[in-house]
């Protein structure tokens, strides 16, 4: 029952937990690059997809900064809670992570932004036990904070998130499937774009051969080692094959 409420709570929050990250993050980098490389097209397409992306995070770190603040009391005691934050604490219980999304939702929809630097300061206290909440969490409660003061950009945000870490391992486990996400964040360390392009969705391909295509319109296709014949209609059903 209580993945089922989470799930509830994070759908109505606008948030995708069957969304694949580790393809949401090849399709990220590959536009991005693009973007830097002049595509008109993939400049669109980013920019689209980064304001969907930041939206959606931004719903899923509120719900998470709520759910690892849940075990404040039982680690820091009442006298260290902020009264503003009395009426969540009376509501939640640590082993109820969906319960403690929602009181955090109506919390925050109270206190706005205030919610957040209250959180900053109640996981930047000392006294955390290991794994819990504590700096990393105050790092993911700024972030956000910063964003939606749009201070931080959605294109810094989103890059920020995917990378983003807590006490144990991706900001984003609490909800979504992780584990490929990792080589992703790593091949574009390295710039290893055969690797993100494996993972990006069709149409990102797609974007890329086009760009591809138009790239070497301006050059003989001797020296590209690619032939004459190769047309636009034929590069569109490769990607097709490919995906």
């Amino acid at each position: 029952m209580p993945q089922v409420l989470e799930r509830i709570v994070a759908t109505g929050r606008g948030v995708r937990a069957e969304r694949d990250l580790a393809e949401a993050a090849a399709d990220f980098y590959v536009l991005e690059l693009l973007t830097a490389k002049g595509d008109a097209d993939a400049a669109k397409m980013l920019a689209d997809f980064e304001a969907c992306l930041a939206r959606e995070f931004a719903c899923y770190l509120d719900m998470a900064i709520g759910g690892e603040l849940r075990y404040a009391m039982q680690h820091l005691g009442k006298e260290a809670l902020p009264t503003e934050l009395a009426c969540f604490f009376r509501e939640i219980d640590p082993g109820e992570r969906g319960m403690a999304w929602m009181a955090w939702t109506v919390v925050r929809r109270v206190l706005g932004l205030r919610a957040l630097e209250l959180a900053a300061h109640v996981f930047g206290t000392s006294g955390w036990a290991e794994n819990f909440g504590g700096e990393a969490w105050a790092t993911v409660a700024r972030l956000l904070r910063d964003h939606l003061r749009g201070r931080v950009t959605a294109r810094v945000f989103v890059d920020q998130c995917f990378s983003l870490e807590h006490n144990t391992g991706s900001v984003f486990n609490k909800l979504y499937e992780t584990e490929t996400l990792a080589g992703i964040l790593d091949a574009q360390y390295r710039d290893d774009y055969g690797t993100l392009l494996r993972h990006a969705s069709d149409a990102v391909r797609r974007c890329w051969r086009l760009h591809e295509w138009r790239r070497r319109q301006g050059h003989d296709p001797v020296w590209l080692g690619v032939q004459l014949t190769d047309t636009y209609d034929e590069l569109i059903g490769e990607v097709t094959r490919d995906g």
